[in-house]
């Protein structure tokens, strides 16, 4: 069974122990702590869901916001090898979420570490593009490089 769950820290904990490699790689690519990267986007985020696979937590999505850009909304997805298998289905059921949270903003943007591919794919079934006009984004922390993708509300 697939549920839609508020996120708890319990969960973070469960999804960090267990992370998809290509997630793992693109928060430590951020040059933060994998810890710190996800509990940083929970803190940050004005909504926070999990996704529950029989009753375990298998993906934590959100959306926050630019401080100086209240109008611009900040998504994010995480998942664990638990949604293998189950994608389209969940990206169903996110894009939905994802369609109710855009109606507050003008603008949903993040950045996705160039190499993490199954990001990409999931990112474009949620309904977001990845704009040609926009270079990659060169960490400067650690010089890893980042696309931008982007949905505005319509």
């Amino acid at each position: 069974m697939i549920e839609f769950v508020p996120t708890r820290k319990r969960h973070l904990r469960v999804i960090e122990q267990n992370l998809l490699p290509g997630d793992v790689a693109e928060l430590e690519a951020t040059g933060k702590s994998v810890s710190y990267a996800l509990y940083e986007s929970f803190y940050k985020s004005r909504e926070c869901l999990t996704i529950m696979i029989d009753g375990r937590a298998s993906a934590v999505f959100g959306v926050g916001v630019f401080p100086e850009y209240p109008t611009v909304g900040v998504p994010w997805l995480l998942c664990t090898d638990q949604i293998k298998g189950k994608e389209l289905s969940l990206m169903k059921s996110a894009k939905t979420v994802i369609e109710l949270w855009s109606r507050d903003y003008d603008l949903m943007t993040n950045i996705v570490h160039d190499a993490n591919e199954s990001a990409k794919g999931l990112i474009e079934t949620l309904g977001f593009k990845f704009p040609d006009e926009f270079d990659l984004v060169i960490n400067p922390v650690t010089g890893e490089p980042f696309r931008v993708f982007l949905k505005e509300n319509t």
